[in-house]
């Protein structure tokens, strides 16, 4: 639900006042759910806002007045329903003073992300034997990816990108051909392709084939 209010605030050309309510609203009621969640989420989130920005610098460039108004908008709902139990939990009688667990327990090793451990179904002898030098606990030991899922993300970003310079008008990243062929009214059968220089692309003078 954070994660759909927060992309919805970033992507929508003019965020809805009612999405950063209710996104600061349901904020400030996963604190008194569980803390934990509501950080990870933003991780998240403020991942999907560095991909979004690098990935369209105009465009977030044009939104950012509107995005921070709106995200201004959300901050203060989060302090009006968190401020009261984060201020008793901070400042109140029961403090905490340094962690109450050892961190060294919760903590993921980075090459458990590629190297499968015992827990997983197929895991070479030689990868399971480098995992149990991994420090942390054994539920820790369970963030495995895997090459294969790497990979396929790193095409999945590749091809979007190559889909988006297909998409602008009048642009071809790196000499991709761009084509579209519209109907002709007179004869159905024909059609014409919108090409430009270095490709072809919708929106760009068109002629006849």
């Amino acid at each position: 639900m954070l994660v759909l209010l927060s992309v919805r605030l970033m992507t929508e050309e003019r965020p809805r006042l009612r999405t950063a309510v209710l996104l600061g609203v349901t904020a400030g009621l996963q604190v008194l759910v569980g803390e934990e969640i509501l950080f990870d989420t933003g991780v998240v989130v403020a991942l999907l806002l560095l991909v979004l920005v690098v990935s369209h610098p105009r465009t977030a460039l044009r939104r950012a007045g509107v995005f921070t108004g709106r995200a201004l908008v959300a901050l203060a709902a989060f302090v009006l329903v968190a401020a009261v139990p984060m201020g008793f939990q901070l400042f109140g009688p029961l403090q905490q003073e340094g962690s109450p667990f050892n961190t060294a327990y919760y903590s993921v090793d980075l090459a458990g992300y590629v190297f499968p451990t015992r827990l997983q179904v197929i895991a070479p002898e030689s990868a399971a034997t480098t995992t149990e030098t991994f420090h942390g606990g054994l539920e820790e030991h369970t963030g495995y990816l895997g090459w294969p899922l790497v990979v396929l993300a790193a095409l999945a970003w590749w091809a979007s990108g190559a889909t988006a310079a297909c998409a602008s008008p009048c642009s071809s990243r790196s000499g991709w051909p761009c084509s579209r062929s519209a109907p002709n009214s007179r004869s159905p059968a024909r059609s014409r392709t919108f090409r430009c220089r270095g490709g072809s692309s919708p929106g760009c003078p068109a002629s006849s084939t």
